[in-house]
């Protein structure tokens, strides 16, 4: 809940809080429209934390990388936060029989002081955790990931810096770095000239949250940047692990209406095909993003089936009518359980697992509806069904559309990545006439 702010909720999905007990509940200044106090969970709460790992055991979700933000470390209070939780998760790993591992996030912390930083706290986790059993290893050493460098709007050490970090840290723990989407070419997300640094990690993982919209975008991700970025990978002797997510909203964040619901769920289609795209590279793991992060509409657990609306003026009468509408699982018009994400990422882990297993067998999944293992309502199975032959057509006919286009304008035939690129163009509602227009304005 720090990203509440000064008591205006700034996250998007309302937790289920239904199972939890009277002592895992707090009260906070706003009512529901039963005229109730809403309560919130937290974190620093042994049973609830427990609650968590008990989930992802009845849902066979290995574990977690439990984020460690380095600007919070020089904050006596946030610190003692973050440790106290990072106790609890190991103890609850154990009884659960699940992994975690320490993921730094260097997002506002100081470029010149957060190499240190690092090598100074991660001297100290490691003593205290990596020798526990429920501490994820890789290759023998303790995983450590760290998120945020070579983004070009996170601090930036510089690549010196950088290198000698990734090799101190190197060479008592497996690095995993989560990267810019396009680290590999230097543009967007990313800053340039970082190769060097990207080459030093065991494993990278690209963060797309956010990068694709429709469903078909998924696939052409797959098989046009993310291919590229895995023959990097192989070449350099690194292993890749893709960024999955279930979707995306920040009304009450952005504080705009806009930003409701921005990626739908689908309930569940979009990320299936995440799952679906991303087994046939054999990656080293998938990172499902998030499991509890609910500010961004992107947590997995247990979360509100129906739309919750809060009135903080029911509270505070010199502020009256100040209500926050939070997103159910029905967004998308078809009702789905609290635990539908939380199973869905369950069934795919124990599909991957069987590929790992067994390397002989096709790396390959079928669309959601088809997948057997899931306690999946009829409902729910005719609503996938049927939006995928739905967005399948559409893709079909945007993507004959600019196909036409190249050959009246340009003369030729489309390119793969341009025909990929203004298809998408197209199912994000840019009309026909403006990719017209692009193409006369083309150098060609």
């Amino acid at each position: 809940w720090f990203h509440a702010g000064e008591l205006a909720p700034a996250f998007d999905l309302w937790p289920d809080t239904t199972e939890l007990g009277e002592g895992e509940l707090y009260s906070i200044p706003f009512q529901n429209d039963k005229g109730a106090d809403a309560k919130v969970f937290s974190s620093c709460n042994p049973a609830t934390v427990d609650r968590h790992f008990q989930w992802m055991q009845e849902n066979s979700i290995d574990g977690v990388f439990l984020q460690r933000f380095i600007s919070e470390l020089s904050i006596p209070s946030l610190k003692r936060c973050r440790d106290t939780v990072s106790v609890l998760v190991g103890k609850s790993c154990e009884k659960y029989g699940r992994v975690f591992a320490i993921m730094y996030d260097v997002s506002g912390s100081r470029s010149e002081t957060v190499c240190s930083e690092i090598m100074s706290d991660w001297s100290m986790l490691a003593k205290e955790f990596t020798s526990s059993s429920s501490y994820l290893h890789h290759n023998g050493k303790p995983v450590l990931g760290l998120w945020g460098f070579g983004f070009s709007d996170r601090p930036d050490p510089g690549v010196s810096q950088l290198v000698k970090l990734i090799n101190d840290l190197k060479q008592s723990a497996y690095v995993v770095g989560g990267c810019p989407t396009y680290w590999r070419q230097g543009i967007n997300d990313s800053l340039e000239g970082y190769h060097d640094v990207y080459r030093m990690f065991d494993c990278l993982s690209p963060w797309t949250v956010g990068r694709y919209v429709h469903r078909t975008e998924v696939t052409d991700y797959y098989q046009t940047l993310f291919k590229e970025d895995v023959a990097f990978c192989e070449e350099n002797n690194i292993c890749i692990a893709p960024v999955a997510w279930p979707g995306f909203s920040e009304m009450n964040l952005k504080r705009t209406e806009s930003s409701c619901n921005v990626v739908p769920r689908q309930a569940g289609a979009f990320l299936w095909e995440q799952f679906r795209a991303s087994v046939k590279f054999n990656p080293l793991f998938v990172y499902v993003a998030m499991f509890d992060e609910l500010d961004e509409g992107t947590a997995i657990f247990k979360v509100s089936e129906r739309s919750v609306i809060l009135d903080r003026g029911l509270v505070h009468p010199d502020v009256p009518n100040q209500l926050y509408r939070f997103l159910g699982l029905d967004a998308d018009g078809v009702s789905l359980p609290s635990d539908w994400y939380m199973r869905l990422v369950g069934r795919f882990t124990q599909c991957f697992s069987e590929m790992c297993i067994s390397p002989d067998k096709e790396s390959s999944l079928n669309h959601l509806h088809e997948i057997q293992g899931i306690d999946m309502p009829e409902r729910v199975r005719l609503y996938l069904k049927g939006l995928i032959e739905q967005q399948n057509l559409e893709y079909d006919r945007a993507r004959q559309e600019v196909r036409e286009c190249y050959r009246k304008i340009l003369m030729r035939e489309g390119d793969p990545e341009g025909v990929s690129h203004y298809t998408q163009c197209l199912l994000r509602g840019v009309v026909i006439s403006q990719i017209e227009q692009w193409m006369y304005d083309s150098p060609e």
